[in-house]
């Protein structure tokens, strides 16, 4: 007798009722996934991530009580951290380098495929880190808006730096890190009129 494997498990995060319905629809119907819970609004994602334990969390950016992009820094942060997949309208180049500090897995738009969207979440699930490094003209840009003691931390970190060697590098506690990347991720989260 052969046992199947687990299921790849989703938690689907969009404010907009239909999206998230939808999405959610498109997982469950994807052999080997399932979609665990959809939750629409930020202060819903703590709980059912500690409660679920996800592989993958598929996050809008802009939701009722806060960007995506930070709310995936601190998904990233827990003990048992799920890989994160921001699904947003706005994706483009400009979220690059937030969503390289913040974590993500990757960043999607929302205009691709299923078939790409459901890609993504197999190749997260297996630990695959699909977003790349931002490129140089990117993190120079990204350089103008931190402050001075933040630019080596920002530096590191899109080097490739593991956050606790870029700490050890610069002389940081483990706390001073997590407000450097607090402050580098507030000043380059972008602001977004919701949709």
């Amino acid at each position: 007798m052969s046992s199947r494997p687990r299921p790849i498990t989703v938690l689907v995060v969009d404010d907009h009722p239909a999206v998230r319905a939808g999405v959610k629809a498109l997982i469950d119907s994807e052999p080997g996934m399932n979609a665990v819970e959809a939750v629409g609004d930020a202060f819903a994602v703590g709980p059912a991530v500690h409660k679920l334990r996800p592989d993958v969390v598929v996050l809008d950016y802009q939701l009722p009580g806060l960007d995506g992009l930070s709310l995936c820094r601190q998904l990233r942060r827990g003990p048992v951290p799920p890989q994160v997949l921001v699904y947003s309208a706005f994706a483009g180049r400009d979220m690059e380098v937030p969503g390289w500090i913040a974590g993500a897995g990757a960043i999607a738009d929302k205009n691709i495929e299923p078939r790409e969207l459901t890609l993504l979440i197999r190749r997260l699930s297996a630990g695959e880190r699909v977003l790349t490094p931002p490129e140089d003209e990117l993190v120079e840009a990204a350089v103008h808006r931190l402050q001075a003691g933040d630019v080596p931390v920002l530096r590191g970190l899109v080097a490739g730096t593991s956050p606790a060697m870029v700490a050890d590098e610069l002389g940081l506690e483990p706390a001073a890190l997590d407000e450097a990347l607090d402050r580098i991720l507030g000043r380059l989260v972008v602001a977004r009129d919701p949709a």
